[in-house]
């Protein structure tokens, strides 16, 4: 470490209780540990106090942190993070530099994370019981793996809890963005708007989720075409709803894949089609459906 600087300010002589601010700045931190090493070229922080009660308000902010280990890279750009306390709530907020490079995760040099221009925004409010909300909104977030690229825009995922001794009771979240897909061995790209859910139960062990891609158009349709999953799961079995597509007039898929806790489950297929102008990824289909024929027809009922 280099440079450090520390600062206070009191409103009187009867310390800590008349302390009013401390700040802290440092350049070059390096943090050097046998799996792990962090390195911070600029820190600087600050914590307001009141009365010698708890930390109210808290600022931290840092240039181009890079945190290392023997399988995975994290690069985080110019931040800032802020936190407060009062009357049973806690917030906090997180922005990185817009126009910087973006926040990355590296994993084993297999998968690659990047985000741009993150906003995070936390609230805690353990008054007339316990709640969490959260809410992210990214610029763009690119995942990369072998030939594979999928990329998100305008990101936007909010996300509530109600907890009850340490436990989550219940949750719900969401994600709305415009998703691009690319398989580049394959000669594939795909673009569509994107809308997801999740929602969780405790009481009655019920998870629900749902993945939609509203306008999906790409190198193997003619046209834009809409396709949904869901899963709904509780104490009683699973259901995944997985091949809801729909392209125009043309032509509809439907399955329905039922797993019971015990037992074998079934699968059941409903399709509608226009003859007259069928779809031009149909023969894909088909041939995907005849590859699987067999077990279908054994776990069908």
């Amino acid at each position: 470490m280099e440079d450090l600087v520390a600062q206070g300010s009191v409103t009187g002589f009867n310390i800590p209780d008349d302390v009013g601010l401390l700040s802290l700045s440092a350049s070059s931190v390096t943090v050097q540990l046998p799996s792990l090493s962090l390195s911070i070229p600029e820190f600087s922080g600050t914590v307001s106090l009141e009365r010698g009660a708890p930390p109210q308000l808290a600022t931290l902010s840092f240039d181009q942190m890079i945190l290392r280990n023997d399988q995975m890279e994290l690069y985080a750009p110019t931040t800032t993070l802020q936190g407060s306390w009062s009357d049973g709530q806690l917030s906090l907020g997180a922005v990185t530099k817009e126009g910087g490079a973006p926040l990355t995760f590296i994993l084993q040099d297999s998968l690659s994370l990047s985000s741009d221009n993150l906003i995070l925004n936390a609230r805690y409010q353990s008054e007339g019981g316990e709640n969490v909300e959260a809410s992210v909104l990214l610029n763009q977030v690119t995942y990369r793996r072998e030939d594979l690229t999928t990329r998100l825009d305008s990101v936007s995922i909010t996300g509530d809890a109600q907890l009850k001794n340490n436990l989550v009771e219940s949750a719900s979240a969401s994600l709305t963005s415009t998703a691009m897909l690319s398989l580049h061995s394959q000669g594939i790209q795909a673009t569509s708007p994107l809308t997801s859910t999740l929602q969780y139960e405790r009481q009655r062990s019920a998870l629900s989720a749902s993945f939609t891609l509203e306008e999906l158009t790409s190198s193997f349709t003619d046209g834009p075409l809409y396709t949904r999953i869901s899963y709904q799961g509780n104490a009683m079995g699973r259901q995944l709803q997985g091949g809801e597509l729909s392209l125009d007039e043309r032509f509809n898929l439907l399955s329905v894949y039922n797993l019971p806790e015990e037992g074998i489950g079934s699968l059941h297929i409903s399709t509608r089609m226009d003859d007259s102008h069928s779809p031009s990824f149909l023969p894909q289909l088909l041939a995907m459906l005849h590859f699987y024929n067999p077990t279908i027809m054994r776990q069908r009922t």
